[in-house]
């Protein structure tokens, strides 16, 4: 099994928005069909999922992330479809609910250190570029230290003996959330950090670097690996 399970089962979704942002602005689609296609493919994942042997619970959980980032992105572009979308967003079709853009922060503040699949769908819509809650300029760094301590925390590297156990970035959750968890603790200085970062990367991680380094290209989102890797 990959070593990014969750990334992998929803892969050919995560393609497909690869895809359909870099052609929507020239050659946008009618956005039933794209709502179509993503339901199907949202499935589909669902059902790999299951077959790998992934908790419903942790599926589901993945599938929120990639909802709240999915209705973000294509609300955000300039295409036809974006009233449609506006008014059909996926959150409120699956979990009932179009404040996404926070219950995203809570629910990742939430995660237990064993859920790192879980953890990897919610960095991932992080590096591709969703804001939520965050999406004023000078949130920008905020954003940044949340993928930083993210990453970190899917490699493991907040053990007992190597990290501190002051919040490291509470303001980036919503207020009211316990800086409890795995996530919000203090790790390596950053050069410390993005060495052993880019030891322990297993294979199946580069998926989601691909991916970020996609949508970064595309324009998508900025200074996403700078801060991962210590290169600012």
């Amino acid at each position: 099994m990959s070593s990014s399970p969750l990334v992998e089962a929803y892969s050919n979704l995560l393609a497909y928005i690869c895809h359909l942002t870099r052609t929507l602005a020239d050659n946008p689609p009618m956005p039933e069909d794209v709502r179509s296609r993503i339901s199907n493919l949202l499935a589909t994942g669902d059902q790999a999922a299951q077959a790998m042997g992934i908790q419903s619970a942790d599926i589901r959980q993945a599938r929120f992330a990639l909802c709240a980032f999915i209705d973000e992105r294509l609300m955000n572009e300039s295409w036809p479809g974006r009233d449609f979308w506006k008014r059909s967003l996926l959150q409120t079709q699956y979990f009932q609910t179009t404040n996404a853009g926070e219950e995203f922060f809570s629910n990742l503040n939430a995660l237990r250190p064993e859920q790192n699949r879980v953890r990897e769908i919610y960095y991932l819509c992080l590096c591709m570029g969703f804001k939520g809650l965050h999406c004023k300029p000078d949130d920008k760094s905020v954003l940044a230290m949340l993928r930083e301590t993210e990453f970190a925390a899917i490699k493991g590297l907040d053990q007992p003996g190597i990290a501190d156990p002051a919040p490291l970035f509470p303001e980036g959750y919503p207020a009211g959330d316990k800086a409890e968890s795995l996530l919000l603790r203090k790790g390596l200085s950053g050069p410390e950090k993005s060495h052993i970062l880019l030891a322990v990367i297993p294979p199946g991680f580069f998926l989601i670097l691909f991916l970020v380094y996609f949508f970064v290209l595309s324009g998508v989102s900025d200074d996403i690996l700078g801060p991962v890797f210590g290169l600012r």
